[in-house]
């Protein structure tokens, strides 16, 4: 016989990050510009009580009620109820700036870009420079696809506050998605020179540097990135991908032990791409030792499983690897590719009246799989000996063919 069927491995995606497009690195370093946005608070509470200068925008003692009302239900996470106290604040302060952008952050949040885009443009026509306003602007029009608008309102704000370095890296996410990798390379540039000890600037530059395949310094951008924050996890990751790349399982390794033991126990993707390493070497039991941890904290997921029953079949342990399948197949019971590859470990471990019945079982969900007639085909021939059904199934193939 052929042997187990190769299915592709259920692996969670970062796994094959080899062939990792520039579409998804791009993806990855836009998303900058909504997680720097003035959208969220970054888990921080809200002070209930305006600042100085913002008291001084709501000057109205009606007006300032409501924004602290809304302010109070901001931070305890009732934005609707919030965001109608804004309202009512506005209405007896309609130049309140403070009032608009907070208006605007929560209609943006929850998914009104049309609307928040109206108070953030009326704050900005109000307060043309000021870099909340065009903080808040910039994003918006990002999360509404208007990206020619974006740029002007970080090119704005940059003008108004050249140390904005949020406003640096957002406008590089944006030359970034659109391929002008230069143009994105030269804003980050200027947001470290904003703040010379920026990590995370270091890091989007190695993120550069990897995408034009400049491995040696991209790898002294991570590691100038790590110099300002040890523990910044993403940059271990992307140095290990790094070495990876060069084919140094053991430098890589070395980062996801690490990260592992200092920095993160719980990170599932240093534990994921150790458990690969560690496979493509053949280090299959201490491949299991990993799974068996992830499969205790994560007992649903079910493509553990699958990597599990893999690594048996590696080591041409088929019982424990039917096992396994047979566990993922009751929670995938549509899955026929999983099905078929069970009934090929029937094959392996001469469990043949098991896998002729699995494979009718899987005809009669589909009649076109040619693959699986030929399979049966040879049981009946080789194990079987029934000749008539062998040739059936030849036949039968022969017309999907």
């Amino acid at each position: 016989m052929e042997g187990p069927i190769k299915i592709r491995s259920m692996q969670h995606s970062c796994w094959r990050f080899k062939n990792t497009s520039t579409f998804f690195f791009l993806l990855f370093l836009f998303s900058h510009l909504i997680s720097c946005a003035a959208l969220k608070t970054n888990g921080s509470p809200i002070d209930p009580t305006p600042n100085e200068e913002e008291r001084g925008e709501i000057p109205n003692p009606n007006a300032y009620y409501h924004a602290v009302v809304g302010l109070q239900l901001e931070n305890e996470g009732d934005d609707p109820a919030a965001l109608k106290a804004y309202l009512t604040a506005l209405r007896y302060d309609p130049s309140s700036t403070f009032l608009m952008t907070r208006i605007a952050t929560l209609l943006s949040q929850a998914g009104n870009q049309k609307e928040a885009m109206a108070y953030a443009e009326r704050a900005q026509q109000l307060h043309p420079k000021d870099p909340r306003v065009l903080s808040l602007l910039g994003n918006i029009y990002v999360t509404s696809g208007q990206v020619e608008k974006a740029l002007s309102a970080f090119h704005r704000l940059v003008q108004v506050d050249p140390n904005k370095v949020d406003a640096y890296y957002s406008l590089a996410g944006i030359y970034a998605a659109r391929g002008d990798l230069d143009q994105a390379e030269a804003m980050i540039q200027k947001g470290i020179a904003a703040d010379p000890t920026s990590g995370l600037g270091y890091y989007y530059l190695g993120k550069i540097a990897v995408e034009k395949k400049r491995l040696g310094p991209a790898l002294q951008y991570f590691q100038k990135a790590l110099s300002f924050h040890p523990h910044f996890e993403q940059a271990h990751l992307e140095m290990a991908r790094i070495y990876e790349l060069q084919e140094k399982a053991e430098e890589s390794e070395k980062i996801y032990r690490f990260i592992l033991n200092e920095i993160n126990p719980r990170s599932r993707e240093a534990m994921v791409r150790l458990v690969q390493s560690l496979i493509q070497r053949k280090e299959y039991d201490e491949a299991l030792h990993f799974l068996d941890e992830m499969a205790q904290s994560d007992p649903s997921n079910l493509d553990i499983s699958l990597q599990q029953a893999l690594i048996w079949v590696e080591k041409k342990e088929y019982p424990k690897a039917i096992e396994k399948v047979e566990a993922v197949i009751q929670g995938r019971p549509d899955d026929l590719r999983l099905t078929i590859y069970l009934a090929s470990l029937y094959e392996e471990s001469k469990e043949y009246e098991k896998a002729i019945s699995l494979y009718q079982d899987i005809l009669n969900k589909d009649n076109k799989l040619y693959d699986v007639r030929i399979r049966l085909g040879a049981l009946y021939f080789y194990k079987e000996k029934k000749v008539d059904e062998a040739l059936e199934q030849g036949e039968l193939a022969k017309q999907i063919d």
